[in-house]
């Protein structure tokens, strides 16, 4: 959720979103609609929405799972 945006974890984060590392495709091989998942953030950080948009889970051969590996191997 941190990669995908930031901005859903610290409202004032000035950590840039990583979103497109997931690629086109998520982990069940749907379509990422970026721009809907977009519009849905706009209205929860505006207050129209009361529950944040799911963050899509990233496919394992994405760049995205491969940072989340990596990081979670750091420790």
């Amino acid at each position: 959720m941190h990669f995908f945006n930031p901005r859903l974890v610290q409202s004032h984060s000035i950590m840039p979103r990583y979103d497109y590392l997931w690629g086109e495709k998520d982990a069940s091989g749907k379509a990422i609609d970026y721009d809907g998942w977009r519009t849905a953030y706009t209205a929860y950080a505006d207050g129209e929405s009361i529950y944040p948009p799911e963050v899509p889970v990233p496919a394992a051969d994405s760049e995205a799972r491969a940072l989340i590996d990596f990081v979670l191997n750091l420790k």
